[in-house]
């Protein structure tokens, strides 16, 4: 949202607009085209992922096809990094919104930051060992994001037009690039 009302320029409804489409359909694209038609027909005797793409090439070192195995490493170390930066920036981002959500928390959200650490710790320390109950935690969370999801659109149930691509077309083209800054930040969440 930073991007689209940067400058002198304010939030009007075309922009709100065109940020829902470019994030709708960026999630829309990036899973029904690059999952399920590229990423999960990579299969690798019942494996996936970057490293079985790279085998699946049969990169050897020693024939001259070192850009392949480079890429593939490359790309291993991406998926590692986005797994250890997301929860991070999750918490972090939740912390942030309460400042957007009340004033009373505004002085304790420096030290909520610093003390995230201690959020994120006992979840990923549980991972391995994952039971009934996390899987319960998991069920309540994504219904709870359903329910602020469809109490969102029920109070202002005009967003719905946001499925509509022109208001993302008319963003990118009308922000020039801002427009390009909000799609880069819609493929980011």
């Amino acid at each position: 949202m930073q991007a689209v009302v940067s400058g002198p320029r304010t939030l009007s409804p075309e922009a709100a607009l065109g940020s829902l489409s470019l994030i709708f359909w960026a999630l829309i694209i990036t899973i029904s085209v690059k999952y399920c038609l590229f990423v999960m027909r990579a299969d690798n005797h019942g494996e996936g992922g970057i490293l079985a793409l790279m085998s699946m090439t049969g990169a050897n070192w020693y024939e001259g096809r070192r850009i392949l195995i480079v890429m593939g490493l490359f790309g291993a170390a991406l998926i590692y990094g986005d797994g250890i930066i997301t929860p991070a920036i999750s918490v972090l981002s939740a912390l942030e919104g309460l400042n957007v959500a009340t004033e009373v928390f505004k002085p304790h959200v420096v030290s909520m930051r610093s003390r995230s650490c201690w959020v994120c710790s006992p979840s990923k320390a549980a991972a391995p060992r994952r039971s009934p109950r996390h899987s319960a935690v998991m069920l309540l969370w994504f219904a709870i994001i359903a329910a602020l999801g469809v109490a969102g659109i029920s109070r202002y149930p005009e967003v719905i037009a946001a499925v509509d691509p022109r208001y993302g077309i008319a963003l990118l083209t009308g922000h020039g690039w801002s427009g390009i800054a909000v799609l880069g930040g819609s493929f980011w969440r």
